[in-house]
């Protein structure tokens, strides 16, 4: 199934450096108009599944994805996945925490705000910048990567998004107000580890 997945499915990021079933990351770039059965009979191989972007538009509801899963839509997605009108509301907020169980879902707003079946976690650090196409992409990737060096889905999820955010905020105050590709969202991360570092040094 590795074989198969790297030759027709190049949506699908994988850890080379893990055997298949351990870190998974399905959904930027996927926009097959044909659901395939054999994808999503495949996800709940994996140890940790990061899901975002088209694949979160193929399910039909929460229920589609494992419970490994770390699923990061935006209010659009949200929307339709949770079938919700007003999705930052706190009657929402514990609907949600009913229905998703082990799983862990990321919504991306002016707030991120990370939801798990017993709490809910909001970071406020993001600058509008991170509204730029893509870079909810490199959210995804940095997810899949902390899962594979050892963080759980919790860790990943908090730690993950802070680096996130810090990237956008080096990128606005030291390089541009304006104009962040998610190339240079990228180029940002090693400043928002560092970042992290001194603020946990002090």
């Amino acid at each position: 199934i590795k074989e198969c997945i790297r030759s027709q499915y190049p949506d699908i990021v994988l850890n080379q450096d893990y055997p298949i079933g351990d870190f998974c990351l399905f959904g930027p770039g996927y926009s097959s108009e044909e659901d395939n059965k054999e994808i999503w009979s495949c996800l709940d191989r994996y140890r940790s599944i990061v899901c975002d972007a088209g694949i979160l538009r193929k399910a039909d509801n929460i229920n589609c994805f494992p419970l490994n899963s770390i699923l990061t839509p935006h209010i659009g997605e949200y929307n339709e996945l949770f079938n919700v009108k007003n999705p930052l509301d706190l009657s929402c907020f514990i609907k949600i925490q009913n229905v998703i169980k082990d799983r862990i879902v990321i919504l991306k707003s002016f707030n991120v705000f990370i939801i798990t079946k017993d709490r809910i976690y909001i970071i406020d650090k993001g600058p509008s910048l991170l509204a730029t196409a893509g870079t909810g992409d490199v959210l995804s990737g940095i997810l899949v990567s902390l899962l594979s060096q050892g963080y759980s889905k919790l860790e990943s999820s908090i730690l993950g998004v802070y680096l996130h955010a810090e990237a956008a905020n080096y990128y606005m105050n030291n390089i541009s107000k304006y104009g962040m590709t998610a190339s240079n969202l990228i180029d940002c991360i090693p400043f928002a580890f560092n970042k992290l570092r001194l603020d946990i040094g002090n």
